[in-house]
């Protein structure tokens, strides 16, 4: 069945390509019958790997016109190049002669590492039909020799899926197609024993059972959903569970309520046995897909549908994981009428509500992503995009955060990456697995999770000299090579310090500000850590001169031949370079209404005499005004009044202040 559906998207994303928005109107005028048409294709036989090769081949070539068209690159963040502590690839497939391709991987607490992958080498004589193939790597050791873990069946076996328990117990599900029929099987590798046997697990309700999704509680009951089509060409998602030692339950219909045409799911159980489930689906009769959700309490039944995408187009590939605080993540592959294939995701909390559509790619060609979650809550994707080739890159968004930069994963692979599978072990540590464009093998690389400190800042910025309680502006930036939020600390050399503050975004200018209340020259240094404690080493050192500011007043104005008033300085630094200035103004001023001076410099606490310079002369009311300034900043004024009778000047009043 998975094929038949895979037809349809196929020729959706060809004719959305080719036709952009167009393209939907023309699909949606067609007078075949969706369900008739599927019955008639049930009898066609089409190997998964070829329909894959060939969407792959399209996507390519429109993703060429995409690249001549000379988008804009996305900007969703600054990619960074592979991490030092990325491992280099490894090619798992050692011993494949032929096609491998569809990788799925898991880890255990112990962090070994299990792939399962289909093939068609005639590996031990399994033939040349399409074979699920597994192979296990222990932590810190080298891959195991390729094991068959569909031996015995004479049909093609594709679309695996693996889920794997933490003390190592494995659990693999897998499609057979012939051209009358397609089921799922299922078997189990306990942990350092043998595989059981294989057991068909398909739908007893249905003619048609493909693309299961497994995981494992924590109570070791296992869990598949699965397409399955029905007598009548209807298609639904269902469920089937298989509790710790005994046998499969009976199937149950999760999307009861779907009006259109399920096809790809993704199961994941959280910490209170509630299964939660995301699938694609057709819509009729516009054609186009989204991506849908529902939950299912332990006990309770399955809720109402949910839309979590907003697709136009098509919405694929739907990826759901459960982080360590319950809440839920998915991503999906969304065609746009613009050339543009996203990566999108949402969060739905705990408590119910779903966040909005965030756009994870860089470029804007992207096909096909996974996520997955760390012990630390946090959750991290890996996807396949288009800039110069295709490349596989990896972004982690930390527990309240928000996404750190991505990283490319294949930047040392000489070839183009597709198809990702990502697993987060138990210390963090990302293992991602990979197919060539070819399809010929299966790679694989891992990171160590080393959390690498941010670059040492450079000295702050900020002013060389100061005054005793005057506030001062600092700042500082510097980057992470992980991306991560960055807090800064910075020391004013006076026994005191900011505290950390931010976060701030890796390359983002940290600002603060401080006063000094002692005369000084100071070291101002900062240091930065990152959102996980890593520390840098203090900056070097920026030095500021603080001194004492002085405070000028001016008071006790006096008449007699011309007017007079004292100058003092009342602060706690010397003032220097002193100008001052005495303007009479009145209507009657004949001469002298503008005097000024100037004094080399006033130490702290004392005062001196200033006066009108120039020989005053006139008659009436007088207004007196009188300002003074220092280099250091410091200014004062004052105002009067009197009555001017010649050159003498009567009944004068104090400044007013």
């Amino acid at each position: 069945m998975k094929k038949i559906i895979e037809i349809i998207i196929c020729t959706m994303l060809i004719g959305t390509m080719i036709l952009s928005t167009f393209s939907v109107s023309v699909l949606s005028s067609t007078d075949t019958n969706i369900k008739n048409n599927i019955n008639i294709k049930k009898t066609k036989f089409f190997r998964m790997n070829d329909l894959r090769s060939y969407l792959l081949d399209r996507v390519n070539k429109y993703g060429n016109e995409y690249l001549n068209l000379n988008k804009v690159s996305k900007t969703n963040g600054d990619f960074l190049n592979s991490r030092s502590d990325w491992s280099p690839w490894e090619r798992v497939s050692t011993e494949s002669t032929a096609i491998s391709t569809w990788s799925s991987i898991a880890t255990d607490a112990a962090g070994n590492v299990y792939v399962v992958w289909q093939d068609d080498t005639n590996y031990t004589g399994c033939g040349t039909n399409y074979h699920i193939f597994y192979k296990m790597k222990p932590n810190g050791g080298t891959w195991t020799t390729t094991e068959v873990v569909s031996s015995g069946s004479s049909n093609d076996s594709e679309y695996t899926s693996i889920a794997v328990e933490p003390e190592g117990t494995v659990h693999v599900t897998w499609d057979e197609y012939t051209n009358t029929t397609n089921d799922v099987y299922y078997r189990m590798k306990p942990a350092g024993g043998n595989w059981t046997p294989t057991e068909c697990i398909s739908l007893q309700s249905c003619d048609y059972s493909a693309i299961a999704s497994i995981c494992v509680d924590q109570e070791g009951n296992v869990h598949v959903a699965m397409t399955g089509m029905n007598n009548n060409g209807d298609s639904y998602i269902y469920y089937k569970m298989k509790p710790a030692g005994g046998n499969w339950t009976t199937e149950e219909i999760v999307t009861y309520d779907s009006t259109g045409y399920p096809y790809e799911s993704s199961l994941a159980v959280d910490s209170n046995g509630t299964l939660h489930i995301a699938w694609d689906e057709i819509a009729l009769p516009s054609y186009i897909v989204n991506i849908f959700y529902k939950m299912k309490p332990s006990g309770g039944g399955w809720t109402h549908v949910e839309q979590v995408s907003s697709s136009n187009i098509l919405g694929m590939y739907p990826s759901l994981v459960i982080d360590t605080d319950d809440n839920v993540h998915v991503t999906w592959s969304d065609l746009t009428p613009s050339y543009f294939m996203d990566i999108d995701y949402r969060m739905k909390s705990k408590n119910g509500s779903w966040s909005g559509i965030e756009t994870l790619d860089l470029y804007g060609f992207a096909m096909k992503s996974q996520i997955s979650a760390g012990s630390d809550g946090s959750v991290s994707v890996v996807f396949d995009d288009l800039g110069s080739h295709y490349e596989i890159y990896y972004r982690t968004k930390p527990m309240g955060g928000d996404w750190l930069n991505a990283e490319v994963v294949t930047d040392d692979f000489n070839q183009d990456a597709v198809f990702p599978s990502l697993a987060i072990n138990s210390s963090g540590s990302a293992h991602v697995t990979w197919e060539d464009a070819n399809s010929d093998n299966i790679y694989y690389k891992h990171n160590n999770n080393v959390n690498v400190p941010p670059e040492t800042p450079p000295a702050p910025n900020g002013p060389t000299a100061g005054f005793i309680g005057v506030i001062y502006t600092f700042s500082a930036a510097t980057t992470d090579p992980n991306g991560d939020n960055l807090f800064y600390l910075f020391d004013w050399g006076d026994g005191t310090n900011s505290s950390w503050v931010g976060p701030y975004s890796s390359g983002v200018t940290a600002t603060v500000t401080h006063a000094w209340s002692v005369v000084g020259v100071y070291p101002v240094k900062v240091k930065a850590k990152d959102e996980n404690g890593a520390e840098t080493d203090w900056s070097p050192t920026h030095f500021i001169s603080i001194k004492a500011i002085p405070i000028l007043i001016i008071k006790d104005f006096k008449g007699g031949r011309g007017i007079s008033a004292v100058l003092t300085n009342v602060g706690n630094g010397t003032a220097t370079n002193i100008t001052w200035s005495i303007d009479i103004i009145g209507k009657h001023i004949f001469h002298g209404a503008h005097s000024t001076g100037y004094i080399t410099s006033l130490a702290p606490g004392n005062s001196t005499k200033i006066y009108n310079t120039a020989l005053l002369l006139g008659l009436g009311k007088i207004s007196i005004n009188a300002t003074a300034s220092c280099a250091e900043g410091a200014t004062c004024s004052a105002e009067g009044t009197g009555f001017l009778f010649m050159m003498f000047v009567l009944g004068v009043k104090e400044p007013l202040h």
